[in-house]
């Protein structure tokens, strides 16, 4: 961690084209994709039942058909394929599926449950699929390849009381995604009526450069990718190695020492390169997780009996009336000490 003067990067581009079925964002996405790589390589993640392959006679690009389940994991898996394949640029068609659909986050909440089978509740049940939403939105933002993202869309409602009656309020479009998602692209895109679009997050620079008049053409790619292009270099893949091992290292020491066991000779030796002041940060942020993770077992090995009646719904989780036996414990000694204080003479 160190403070240094800021510059702009050449970082590829991720990029959320969102909008209503019909309204043009794949065929928008590979026109974009087509300007940002020229004649280098597309790759289309199809999670649509190959209707990507409707404009294989218009663009020259491949293709990963993506099946259920739409876990974050089998995302990641997918996008990894595609930049280690050599791709410079990949359109995931439809990234709505790892947050709606079969397998995606929002079934695998649902779906919680603890490693006895018991079913998670509450926020618990949330804490798998957003780990691996979070992995997955670390990956896309150290990608080395240019990211273009299709994801459905649905209205935005809401009910609000007028003059003491409810009425449904029609906020516009929103994609079917995790709520903050548009708000990590470098652009996210509105589609609307039949491939016009309008730029609702932009850096305003880049924006000006666009010049978008309705639709999307081979043109924005490349301005988008000269833009990039005139950033300081960047090595990606030590970027992402080292925010990578950043996520292990919160899950204690032996999740980071497995993580680096998985990589391969060339990782490997990239990770081994990491700076000194790089690799004492890691080492304390997985020591301090595992101090956390061993203060909590010790306070519940030393917990009092508990009432029969009292069920832990949570592994690992304190309950309500754990929290409060723990109370009532250091209440009694507070007093038991303050009496024995007062009987000595203190």
């Amino acid at each position: 961690m160190k403070i240094q003067k800021a510059t702009r990067k050449a970082i590829p581009a991720v990029i959320c084209l969102y909008g209503k079925s019909g309204g043009g964002k794949t065929y928008s996405a590979l026109k974009l994709a087509q300007g940002l790589v020229g004649k280098d390589r597309i790759c289309l993640i199809d999670t649509e039942n190959g209707r990507a392959s409707h404009y294989a006679d218009k663009f020259d690009f491949d293709v990963i058909d993506l099946e259920p389940p739409f876990s974050p994991i089998r995302y990641m898996q997918a996008i990894k394929m595609a930049q280690d394949s050599g791709y410079k640029a990949i359109v995931v068609d439809s990234i709505s599926h790892e947050w709606d659909g079969i397998g995606g986050c929002l079934e695998m909440a649902e779906d919680g449950k603890t490693k006895s089978g018991k079913s998670l509740d509450g926020l618990n049940k949330w804490a798998k699929p957003k780990e691996q939403h979070r992995k997955m939105m670390n990956m896309l933002l150290q990608a080395k390849s240019h990211i273009i993202f299709c994801a459905r869309a649905k209205d935005n409602l809401e009910q609000v009381k007028v003059n003491g009656r409810a009425e449904i309020v029609n906020h516009g479009l929103v994609p079917i995604q995790e709520r903050n998602f548009p708000f990590e692209m470098l652009i996210t895109f509105r589609m609307e009526n039949k491939g016009s679009v309008v730029i609702e997050k932009c850096i305003e620079g880049l924006e000006k450069s666009l010049k978008i008049d309705d639709y999307i053409n081979e043109s924005h790619g490349k301005i988008i990718a000269n833009w990039i292009d005139a950033g300081e270099k960047v090595d990606l893949e030590s970027k992402a190695l080292m925010a990578n091992a950043r996520l292990e290292a919160m899950n204690g020491e032996a999740s980071l020492k497995k993580w680096y066991e998985s990589l391969d000779e060339k990782q490997k030796l990239i990770a081994k390169d990491f700076n000194i002041d790089f690799k004492k940060e890691l080492a304390k942020i997985a020591k301090d997780c595992d101090n956390e993770d061993e203060k909590k077992i010790t306070i519940v090995a030393n917990l009092p009996p508990a009432d029969a009646n009292i069920e832990s719904k949570n592994e690992g989780e304190l309950t309500p009336e754990e929290i409060e036996a723990i109370t009532k414990a250091e209440a009694e000694d507070l007093k038991n000490n303050e009496y024995k204080r007062a009987k000595d003479g203190e």
